[in-house]
């Protein structure tokens, strides 16, 4: 975090990019890492988060079920 703030002091725009893996979680990771950077997220960001991590859970738990 520290080199990002310290970039984000010397230029007006930092983009950032978050690859979508096999897990798809790019989503979750940038608005994650937004938050992380002190930065409010908006009411539509904070229920696509939500949605996110509950897809997630699901998910993790389906597998859990088909791994038993």
């Amino acid at each position: 975090m520290d080199k990002i703030r310290k970039i984000s002091s010397e230029t007006a725009v930092v983009r950032g990019y978050f690859n979508n893996h096999y897990g798809a979680k790019a989503v979750v990771n940038a608005l994650e890492f937004k938050e992380m950077l002190g930065t409010a997220l908006t009411e539509r960001e904070k229920a696509t988060l939500e949605h996110a991590r509950n897809y997630f859970t699901q998910i993790t738990d389906l597998a859990h079920l088909k791994d038993s």
